[in-house]
């Protein structure tokens, strides 16, 4: 445990950290502006999506059917 102490010192240790806690205020903001619910549902479409073979044509259609595409 204690061989472990100066990794916290490191800049790749601290730059993580800071990473880590940018995304996590940026997520407390969208669940607050969204509320949790909508929150939780909108993160489970976008995980899908990011995993889906048609994710691109899928994404097209949401912007077509909501006046959003060009």
């Amino acid at each position: 445990m204690l061989g472990d102490i100066p990794e916290i010192f490191s800049a790749d240790w601290q730059k993580t950290i800071r990473i880590k806690e940018s995304e996590n205020a940026v997520e407390k903001l969208w669940i607050e502006r969204l509320g949790k619910a909508d929150h939780a549902r909108i993160k489970e479409l976008v995980e899908w999506l990011q995993s889906h073979e048609l994710r691109d044509d899928l994404i097209a259609y949401q912007l077509s059917s909501l006046g959003l595409s060009q």
